[in-house]
């Protein structure tokens, strides 16, 4: 790639390319043009060609003609200093052509030079008029003239120069945009003097080491063709492929990647459901286990094993041990009143004797040490209340 050659990025789906020189020459060759177009295509979908160029090889210029015209991507050309000749025809070839309102179009009869006999300069003769047809087709399919009107128009013994507003008034271009003015040389007259004083306005954008540019250049440094295992001089094509290896490669990390996050979010996921479900499961065995401690509390409670008071403390004791609050509850006995126990006992006169009775004898707190429920009882009956501690 030549210092009149520049591809640079502007964004994520648009690229553009600087043809700011000849066509052909040592400046801009229709093989690097073709290479790069092609490149540039895989990866951007826009494409903006600027130029500056006073024309060139009339094959070569074709053969970028139709390179842009065949392309897939979207390209739009842009004048923005002269497009004479050849150059002419290289902007045509965008979708949508755009012209500075500075930049100046030219068009002129083709010229070559040969050498040999008279039937070869003869031969010669016709292949221009051949290739001065097939550059008016161009502009006639560009403007809606017919080519022989384009011939006449555009083509004579004296170069023809538009302005922009001329060439947009001629339908050679589609649209005019503003740039900073440009000096040109009053005694400019030739193409190579009008490319030239365009070309001074443009040399720092040409410059990759000109760091008041605005536009990256994509050149690589000599480091990083090293780490990418590639030769200073490697073919653009190795480059891409190079590149696009370590895209689908960086692709599938951030596919690992995402399914590793996905994992991770599974597995939290997991783990929290989880513990709801462990937290779940030890509240339904609390509340099986205090039932359980309840229904044999209410039981032993049913058979007189056990007081009201007793239940409560038993409750405490056993709260997480059913298991075992059942084996202390099956070892005891129904309590049965003092009354019914004395009698049993042989100390029948103590349990016919009334309240009154057992006061008189100081009894009573015997009794009510011996069996409270009789106690209560008998005090019941002497009073016809409930004595103020029974709880029953």
């Amino acid at each position: 790639m030549q210092k009149f050659f520049v591809t640079n990025k502007l964004n994520d789906n648009t690229a553009e390319i600087l043809v700011y020189g000849y066509i052909g020459m040592d400046d801009v060759t229709a093989s690097d043009f073709v290479k790069e177009l092609r490149s540039l295509e895989k990866q951007y979908t826009n494409v903006n060609i600027r130029i500056n160029s006073g024309g060139g090889s009339i094959f070569e210029g074709f053969t970028m003609y139709n390179a842009v015209k065949s392309s897939k991507a979207w390209i739009e050309t842009y004048v923005d200093g002269v497009a004479a000749s050849m150059g002419t025809v290289l902007a045509l070839s965008g979708r949508k052509v755009h012209m500075s309102k500075v930049a100046r179009f030219m068009t002129h009869r083709a010229s070559g030079f040969a050498i040999g006999n008279a039937d070869e300069m003869r031969q010669n003769a016709e292949l221009l008029e051949g290739l001065e047809n097939s550059i008016c087709a161009v502009y006639a399919s560009k403007t809606g003239k017919s080519v022989e009107d384009c011939k006449k128009k555009y083509l004579g013994n004296a170069d023809k120069w538009f302005s922009a507003e001329e060439a947009l008034a001629e339908k050679l271009i589609d649209s005019v945009y503003d740039s900073d003015p440009v000096e040109v040389p009053k005694n400019a007259s030739t193409e190579k003097e009008m490319w030239n004083a365009y070309n001074n306005r443009f040399a720092a954008v040409l410059n990759p080491q000109n760091e008041n540019q605005n536009m990256k250049q994509l050149f690589l440094s000599p480091a990083a063709m090293t780490a990418l295992g590639l030769a200073d001089n490697a073919e653009s094509t190795a480059v891409d492929t190079k590149i696009a290896d370590l895209v689908a490669k960086a692709a599938k990390v951030d596919d690992l990647q995402n399914k590793l996050t996905t994992a991770e979010n599974a597995k939290t996921a997991a783990e929290t459901a989880k513990a709801d479900a462990e937290t779940k499961l030890a509240n339904l065995q609390k509340q099986t286990t205090e039932k359980e401690v309840e229904d044999l509390l209410n039981k032993a409670k049913d058979d007189k094993k056990v007081t009201v008071d007793g239940a409560n403390k038993l409750k405490e004791q056993f709260k997480d041990n059913p298991a075992g609050l059942k084996a202390v509850l099956d070892v005891m006995l129904p309590q049965q009143s003092i009354v019914k126990n004395l009698k049993n006992e042989g100390g029948k006169e103590l349990a016919e004797l009334s309240w009154s009775e057992l006061d008189k004898q100081g009894k009573l707190d015997a009794l009510k040490a011996a069996d409270k429920n009789a106690y209560y009882d008998k005090f019941k009956e002497e009073f016809g209340k409930p004595h103020n501690e029974d709880k029953r």
